[in-house]
């Protein structure tokens, strides 16, 4: 080989080797926790504090509480699209433009405190 190439190996060798060093890391972690986390009841770190409810869960699983949550209806009608007078409406939709809007009927009173 050209040492050209042995140059350009041993520069991405290190790259190659903390990406190893990761997945390594990444497999004992996931060991670890895996064996701790029937113990664990409360995970801190300087910011988060998490505390795992794993007996409640279990009791509100055993008492069947499964209730379904309404669903939206997301085949229903769909609202009519909004169009701007002189503007453009895609085919198939004309719609009468807008009344102006109109003056109240009763006009509000100066106050008193105005000057």
């Amino acid at each position: 080989m050209s040492e050209a190439i042995w140059i350009e190996l041993i520069k991405v060798l290190p790259a190659f080797l903390w990406i190893g060093f990761g997945f390594i890391a990444l497999a004992v972690a996931k060991r670890l926790f895996s064996q701790q986390a029937p113990r664990m009841t409360k995970v801190e770190t300087p910011w988060v504090t998490v505390e795992l409810a794993q007996q409640a869960i279990e009791e509100s699983y055993a008492r069947g509480g499964t209730a379904a949550l309404p669903q939206p209806d997301w085949n229903g009608p769909l609202p009519p699209l909004p169009v701007q007078p002189g503007g453009y409406a895609p085919p198939g939709l004309h719609r009468a433009a807008p009344a102006p809007p109109r003056a109240p009927a009763n006009p509000p009173s100066p106050s008193p405190c105005a000057p």
